[in-house]
Formats: structure tokens, C-alpha cells, sequence
């Protein structure tokens, strides 16, 4: 007997349930993104900021006995705000930049996603996990800081932080190459087996 079994990335948050979801039809999902608004949900993106806004038939009233943070998550017209930095494409598929408290870097004038960085440095044949952090910089506000776990095939235990960076040179802006870069065994992880990077980023101040 077969199991067929339907896999798609969609997008939704505790206060607001399912938000976006990638088409059913094989042919009409976009490979990166999380899909188009579900029935009964509104979308819109914060100009200022890029700030995915919902608003939802099934959304959350408020946080029980804090009125001032539902304040505080709320605009004055009724949108949640999420703390996702996000875009579309031409077609109106929603693509997620990261968390606006902890995924996007501010470098020099820069606004840059932690997400993809990491992206493209999975891409490289000994990286087996990265997470990309923001260290505080007096100079130009935030610095690009990664966090790498070498495979355990023989050889690739020789990657340097030098060879490292000039083969990002052919992957990503100039702006976006990490300045730093931390080798570790394994990525630290809460119970939950999620990574809190507020948390990491004290590993820099420990080397």
C-alpha cells in the first residue's frame, strides 16, 4: 500500500491560525514562498518597513490580562502585526524575509535578510547547518556573523573562514558577506529544538 502524502508551505502564527498557503496544485506552487492569503484572511505589507499585516475571520481578540501589548501588536484600524519582514513577487505570492526583531541586520544603511544568507551558504558541499546573526557594530550599526557546522566527510574539516568568504564572493553582494564566521560541532537548541540567536550571538564574545 502507498501513502501519498501532500506537502506545501503555508504560513500562520498562534494569534492568527493559518494565514497563507501554497496552492494544492502541484504545478501552481512557487518553490521559496508560503503561498497566497487562505479564505477570510487580508494581507498587506507595511511600506515603512515591509511588516506583513493581518487580518483574519479566525484572529486572536487579545492577550489575556496584557491590554497593552495587544495594544502594541495592533494598529488603530484592526491589522495584526505579525514581526515578519516579507515581499511578493509579480504575481502575488509572499515570500518570508525573516524576523524583524532578530533575521534582518541593519549593515551600514543595509537592511538584509539573515534567511537568505543562510540560504546560499547551505548551498556550499561541506556546510551542513548555518544560522546568520546581527553582532552590534559602533561603526556601521550591525555586522554579518555565521554560525557553521562542517559536514563530517572526510576533507571538509579544512574550510577556512578565508575560503570561505571568497567563495561568497560569487554568491552574494559584497555587503551581505558575513564578516565573521564561527566553526562549532553542533548549533545550540532549546527543548524545543529551535534556535534562539539573541542567544548565539554571545558565542562571538567567547572566541
Amino acid at each position: 500500500m502507498y501513502v501519498y502524502v501532500l506537502r506545501g508551505e503555508r504560513y500562520g502564527m498562534t494569534e492568527i491560525g493559518m494565514a497563507l498557503s501554497n496552492p494544492y496544485e502541484q504545478s501552481k506552487r512557487q518553490i521559496g514562498s508560503v503561498g497566497m492569503p487562505l479564505p477570510g484572511v487580508e494581507c498587506k505589507i507595511n511600506k515603512e518597513n515591509n511588516e506583513l499585516y493581518v487580518k483574519s475571520l479566525s484572529m486572536f481578540k487579545e492577550y489575556y490580562r496584557k491590554p497593552e501589548k495587544t495594544k502594541e501588536e495592533f494598529t488603530k484600524d484592526g491589522w495584526f502585526k505579525t514581526g515578519d519582514i516579507v515581499h511578493t513577487d509579480e504575481k502575488g505570492y509572499f515570500y518570508i524575509d525573516g524576523r524583524a526583531s532578530v533575521d534582518i541586520i541593519k549593515y551600514s544603511g543595509y537592511k538584509i535578510s539573515a534567511l537568505e544568507i543562510e540560504r546560499i551558504l547551505l548551498q556550499h558541499h561541506a556546510i551542513s547547518e548555518t544560522c546568520v546573526v546581527g553582532l552590534k557594530d559602533q561603526m556601521y550599526g550591525q555586522i554579518i556573523a555565521a554560525i557553521i557546522v562542517l559536514k563530517s566527510s572526510a576533507g571538509q574539516q579544512q574550510l577556512t573562514e578565508e575560503a570561505l568568504k571568497l567563495w561568497c564572493r560569487d554568491k552574494m553582494a559584497h555587503y551581505k558577506i558575513p564578516r565573521k564566521f564561527l566553526f562549532v560541532q553542533t548549533i545550540p537548541r532549546n527543548a524545543m529544538n529551535k534556535v534562539n540567536k539573541k542567544e548565539l550571538v554571545v558565542l562571538f564574545d567567547q572566541v
